[in-house]
C-alpha cells in the first residue's frame, strides 16, 4: 500500500467516518462519541506499538542524516539509533495506552455495569484546541464549578467561554459525552 492511500485511510478513518457514525439520526451522541472515541484511540496506539515493535519498519529513512553514513564503522551507532527511536515509539505507544483506551475501557465498565455518567453544570472559562484551531477534533474545556479539564472529541459546535452548559462527563477518562446550552 502507498503512503498516499494510508494517509487518506487515517484521513477517513480517523476523521471523517466518527463524524458520520455520530450525526447518525435517531442514535444517541452520548453511546457514539465515546465508541469512536475509543476505537480512534486505540488504533492510533496499536499503530505507534506496531511502528516501534515491527523489525520490518525503517526507522531512519533516506532523507536522515544517519543513513549517509555508510559503512561497517558506523554499524554499532546506527543499531543503537535505530534502538533508541523504537524505544521512543514503543514508549509513546504505552503512554497513549495509558491516558487514552484504559480509562476509557475503564468508565465503558462502569457504565456497562449501570453507573450514571456524571453530570455537571457550569460556565466556560477555558477552551482551548489543538494547533490551527481544530476545535472540531477536540476541545478542552475548563468549567467555573472547578478546575478539572474535560475532553471533547468530535463536536461541529465550539463550547464558547462564558456560556453556560451542562455536561455528561465519564469520570475517569473526563470525555464529554453530550452537551446543552443553557
Amino acid at each position: 500500500m502507498n503512503k498516499k492511500a494510508v494517509a487518506l485511510t487515517i484521513v477517513v478513518l480517523g476523521v471523517v467516518l466518527p463524524y458520520i457514525v455520530i450525526s447518525l439520526p435517531g442514535v444517541p451522541k452520548s453511546i457514539t462519541r465515546p465508541i469512536m472515541v475509543g476505537v480512534t484511540s486505540l488504533v492510533l496506539t496499536g499503530a505507534a506499538l506496531w511502528w516501534g515493535l515491527d523489525p520490518k519498519s525503517r526507522m531512519l529513512v533516506r532523507l536522515g542524516t544517519f543513513e549517509s553514513f555508510k559503512g561497517p564503522e558506523y554499524d554499532a551507532s546506527r543499531t543503537g539509533i535505530v534502538l533508541t527511536v523504537r524505544a521512543i515509539f514503543i514508549g509513546f505507544g504505552l503512554l497513549c495506552l495509558a491516558s487514552g483506551p484504559l480509562p476509557l475501557a475503564g468508565d465503558s465498565i462502569r457504565i456497562l455495569r449501570g453507573e450514571k455518567p456524571t453530570h455537571i453544570v457550569g460556565t466556560v472559562v477555558k477552551n482551548s484546541s489543538p494547533a490551527f484551531g481544530a476545535w472540531y477534533l477536540n476541545q478542552s474545556v475548563t468549567l467555573s464549578s472547578g478546575s478539572t479539564e474535560y475532553k471533547l472529541y468530535y463536536s461541529l459546535q465550539p463550547l464558547r467561554i462564558g456560556e453556560t452548559y451542562e455536561l455528561d462527563v465519564l469520570p475517569s477518562s473526563r470525555l464529554v459525552l453530550d452537551f446543552r446550552g443553557l
